[in-house]
């Protein structure tokens, strides 16, 4: 079993190692810093070895890891637009302030400003969430930025948890509406 591994290893080896600078050319090209292209390839290079398995003798090499590169870039892209971005600590602890020992969070104690939600979000985010009710964006933020649970939200907010769900819902509906209106016009 370990002479195969090797022998497996050996061959991903030779059909990968020619193709390392095509990869780090393009990684740079979709992420366009040097730092993320080498994390990127690096992470091609892992999930290549892993599933080198399934990979079929006689076909296009190149187009198989590209493919990859292709997916895990996209994936990657994905779980970062699902995380806020540019949070400074100290911000978020005014959206967070010190609770009490018995409670991580006192309700009625969520605030923000309007400073806090520019460096945030880019202008067109920013003014799609100042379009929303007030309660809305307050869900949001608790929701996407204070990453709360919606039963902390519901403690925060002081309502019940159905309602927190609903806001929520409602607020990330009306700001796709928002921000695809934008950006056809």
């Amino acid at each position: 079993m370990a002479a195969t591994a090797t022998a497996d290893q050996h061959s991903f080896e030779e059909l990968a190692l020619p193709f390392q600078e095509d990869l780090r050319r393009i990684a740079l090209k979709l992420t366009r810093r040097a730092e993320d292209a080498d994390d990127l390839v690096q992470d091609v290079f892992l999930r290549a070895t892993r599933y080198f398995k399934n990979f079929r003798a006689g076909t296009n090499f190149r187009a198989w890891i590209l493919t990859i590169l292709r997916t895990t870039f996209i994936d990657e892209r994905r779980k970062r637009s699902r995380r806020p971005s540019n949070v400074d600590p100290e911000t978020l602890e005014l959206l967070v302030p010190a609770a009490a020992p018995s409670a991580r969070v006192q309700p009625g104690s969520f605030s923000y400003r309007e400073e806090d939600l520019e460096s945030w979000f880019d202008d067109g985010v920013r003014e799609a969430l100042l379009e929303l009710p007030h309660d809305f964006r307050q869900a949001f933020l608790l929701a996407t930025v204070g990453d709360f649970t919606y039963h902390e939200i519901a403690e925060i907010m002081n309502c019940p948890g159905g309602t927190v769900r609903s806001r929520v819902f409602r607020s990330r509906r009306l700001l796709r509406k928002s921000l695809q209106t934008a950006a056809v016009a």
